[in-house]
């Protein structure tokens, strides 16, 4: 009997990451909102977000499962900022100490870098070389908004050349509209991605503005409650514009 494959891609917000106070658990994991949303339309779900990921790295997950396993019969894509990027490692990385409730995990993500303006480094050695990718980041904020754009657009186009029905949302705010960024937003599908233009609509700081916190989180991660509402969200979503 075939069972439906859904394919969950994105940061720690995907991964339901603190939801119960703990980093990664696969009972966090369970209670995300792309999991839940999974449950909703009675599809088995495959979590492959990871923390920390920019959305090259989320993009490449994506790739990367498709041609380790094949098909899936969905994928829900929760992009996250664009003031991340990933660069070539100057030695492996092993995300996986981390992820610990991650459902699939290829090495080639660890041959990059996350740079997350919030992460120093863990070693001096990272320390010393990230110093100078968090400047580029905060430089050049309208370059970071078009790789990301970029990303997206490449990820609609390969799923449609498949044939696979998916959904993008934001974890976190994605992107400003201006002379530099509009040729690329412009090509982006606005019919299979919930809110994308909407300010401050991203899941993180829409239940943020709404007042809920998180006492058991450390960083900036939600609760049960808007995992909840979210996948409530998506699913009238999906069946108002009949992607599933």
């Amino acid at each position: 009997m075939h069972t439906k494959k859904f394919l969950i891609a994105g940061c720690s917000h995907a991964a339901g990451f603190e939801i119960n106070g703990d980093q990664d658990t696969a009972n966090n994991r369970s209670m995300s909102f792309g999991n839940l949303l999974a449950k909703q339309l009675c599809y088995d779900p495959i979590n492959i977000a990871l923390g920390g990921q920019s959305n090259s790295a989320i993009a490449r997950s994506v790739l990367l499962w498709i041609q380790d396993n094949g098909m899936p019969d969905f994928v829900l894509v929760a992009w996250s900022e664009p003031m991340r990027m990933d660069v070539p490692a100057l030695s492996p990385m092993d995300y996986l100490d981390m992820n610990e409730g991650v459902d699939y995990y290829n090495q080639t993500q660890g041959l990059f870098n996350q740079v997350n303006v919030g992460w120093p480094g863990g070693n001096d050695l990272d320390k010393f070389f990230l110093k100078s990718y968090h400047e580029f980041i905060l430089r050049n904020p309208n370059l970071q908004q078009i790789s990301s754009a970029k990303e997206v657009i490449m990820l609609q186009n390969f799923l449609a050349h498949k044939d696979i029905p998916y959904l993008f949302c934001n974890s976190m705010e994605m992107f400003e509209r201006n002379e530099f960024t509009s040729i690329y937003l412009d090509s982006i599908l606005t019919s299979n991605y919930y809110q994308v233009f909407e300010e401050r609509q991203g899941f993180y700081w829409k239940y943020k503005d709404m007042g809920y916190e998180n006492s058991l989180a450390k960083w900036w991660h939600h609760g049960k409650i808007p995992h909840r509402l979210y996948a409530d969200e998506l699913h009238a979503f999906i069946k108002d514009r009949h992607i599933a």
